[in-house]
C-alpha cells in the first residue's frame, strides 16, 4: 500500500497506541461500521474525498494543495453487530449497535439533508474503563435502507465516548461534534472535532452541489465553527437517517439523560433539487431502556431512558 505523505496533512491513527486500538486492530465508528485503525484518517480544516467508484483502485484524498491516492484499505471494515439476538437486561450484557432511528428512502436518491438538534446532559456512566459510547447523527447511505447493506455512509455526528475519531480517553466524558465518512475503499475520514457543551444547539447539512459532489457540514449555532468535508461519490445515496447509536453499552445510565432527543427542521430533497416530504419509519432494534420513535408532524424524537 502506498504510504500517506505528510505533506497531505492527514494523521494516521496510530496501530501501535494501546490507548486507542482495538484488541484486533480495528476501531469502532458511528454508523455501524469497524475500520483498521491503520485505515483511520483525520483533518483539521477542509478536505476532499473522491471515493473510490467500482472498478477503481483508490480514494483521491486533497486538502490545501496536497493529494495524497490511498488504495483500498488491505483489512476490510466490519459491519458492528450486537453480541446478542435480544435486548439485554443491563449490567448482565452489552451490545453495539444502532439503538433507535428513523429512516426514508427514496430510490431515485438524495440530493439534499439537514437537521438540527441540541446536546443532551453528558451521560452519568461510561460503561467499564470509559469504554461506552453513544453517538446521534443524520446520514446519508447507498444501501436502500436495509440494516447493513450500505457500502458507504455521510454523516456529521454528535459524540460522547471513544471512537475512531476521538482518540484520547480524556475527550470521552465531553461532547465532540465531527464530520464523518466510511467510504467504499473501506477507509475512514474525520473531520476538525469541535467542543460541545449541554445545550448548545447544532445543525448538520449534506448537500449534493454537481452530480454525486457532496458538501457535509457539522455546524455549532453559537458561534458558527464548522467540521467539514468534501466528497465525489460513485453512487447515489438513496437511505435517510435519524439515529442513536451505542457502542459497548451495559446499562441505561450510558445514555444521556432525559427521555429522549428532539431532532427538528429536518430536510430532504431529493436528486432533481426538490423539497420531498420524508415518510419516517420508526425502528427500534433494542429496547431495554424503553427506546421508542415519535414522528410529531416534520420533527422525530428518538426517545431513550437513561434511568430504565
Amino acid at each position: 500500500m502506498r504510504a500517506l505523505s505528510t505533506a497531505a496533512l492527514c494523521c494516521l491513527v496510530s496501530a501501535t497506541s494501546a490507548d486507542s486500538v482495538e484488541k484486533d486492530g480495528y476501531m469502532a465508528m458511528p454508523g455501524g461500521w469497524e475500520v483498521h485503525s491503520s485505515c483511520i484518517h483525520h483533518f483539521e480544516g477542509d478536505f476532499h474525498v473522491a471515493a473510490a467508484k467500482e472498478g477503481q483502485q483508490h480514494d483521491i484524498v486533497t486538502q490545501k494543495g496536497a493529494v495524497t491516492h490511498n488504495e483500498p484499505c488491505p483489512f476490510k471494515p466490519r459491519r458492528t453487530i450486537s453480541n446478542l439476538t435480544a435486548a439485554p437486561s443491563p449490567p448482565l450484557g452489552y451490545y453495539s449497535d444502532w439503538s433507535v432511528y428513523a429512516k426514508d428512502v427514496d430510490r431515485s436518491g438524495y440530493s439534499f439533508m439537514s437537521s438540527t438538534w441540541s446536546v443532551p446532559a453528558k451521560p452519568k456512566t461510561h460503561g467499564p474503563a470509559g469504554l461506552s459510547s453513544i453517538y446521534f447523527f443524520n446520514g446519508l447511505e447507498d444501501g436502500g435502507g436495509v440494516h447493513g447493506a450500505a457500502s458507504l455512509i455521510l454523516q456529521p455526528v454528535l459524540q460522547v465516548g471513544k471512537s475512531g475519531c476521538v482518540l484520547n480517553p480524556l475527550m470521552w466524558s465531553n461532547w465532540h461534534l465531527v464530520a464523518y465518512m466510511v467510504s467504499g475503499a473501506g477507509r475512514a475520514y474525520c473531520g476538525t472535532k469541535l467542543s460541545m457543551e449541554e445545550g448548545d444547539e447544532l445543525t448538520a447539512v449534506m448537500n449534493m452541489t454537481a452530480d454525486k459532489q457532496w458538501d457535509i457540514k457539522a455546524v455549532r449555532n453559537k458561534d458558527g465553527a464548522i467540521s467539514k468535508y468534501s466528497t465525489t461519490l460513485g453512487v447515489d445515496v438513496d437511505a435517510a437517517y435519524l439515529t442513536v447509536e451505542a457502542m459497548i453499552l451495559y446499562k441505561c445510565s450510558a445514555y444521556p439523560p432525559g427521555n429522549g432527543t428532539l431532532f427538528t427542521q429536518n430536510i430532504l430533497k431529493d436528486k432533481a433539487g426538490r423539497k420531498v416530504t420524508p415518510s419516517w419509519t420508526p425502528e427500534v432494534r433494542h429496547s431495554e431502556c424503553n427506546q421508542q420513535v415519535k414522528i410529531q408532524g416534520s420533527d422525530v424524537v428518538l426517545q431513550y431512558d437513561a434511568a430504565a
